[in-house]
């Protein structure tokens, strides 16, 4: 049965900083660590292996439907991948250079006994994004203030 949850960040940090750090999804490995790595040598497709449960290996492969510069990015899995995912990342600039980041996500875990695992690791998929959004949040808070010569 599909999962579908939304979470809402705000992040010290202007919009422009944030959709580029969004949008390199090549590095999102060094940001999160349940990413092993993004192929992003086709445009708008992108082949994702991410940790799966029990030290296996999941393949996602996804469509950027839509990328609208500093305020929309949203994504639907292809037909092959492990997991069927679809999702929006909406952004907002607020005042005082700070970012609101609105996020949709809905999956659907595969079916057999590494689907069963799947959900038991994501048992709660909103607690899930909240940290990785609390994640990338750190990750742009703490690279804008070492450059701005502040602490991290």
């Amino acid at each position: 049965m599909p999962q579908r949850t939304t979470q809402i960040i705000h992040i010290g940090a202007p919009i422009e900083r944030v959709y580029s750090e969004l949008t390199n999804f090549a590095h999102y490995p060094s940001v999160f660590p349940g990413i092993t790595s993004v192929d992003t040598s086709t445009p708008d497709q992108l082949q994702w292996e991410l940790k799966g449960p029990l030290g296996a290996t999941l393949n996602l492969s996804t469509d950027i439907i839509t990328q609208e510069k500093y305020h929309q990015v949203t994504w639907n899995s292809r037909q092959q991948s492990a997991i069927t995912t679809s999702g929006q990342i909406v952004l907002a600039p607020l005042a005082d250079n700070q970012t609101h980041v609105a996020v949709t996500f809905q999956y659907d875990p595969p079916a057999g006994a590494l689907g069963e695992a799947l959900a038991h690791v994501i048992a709660n998929p909103a607690t899930a994004l909240e940290q990785v959004l609390k994640q990338f949040k750190q990750h742009i808070e703490a690279t804008s203030s070492r450059e701005h010569g502040g602490k991290a």
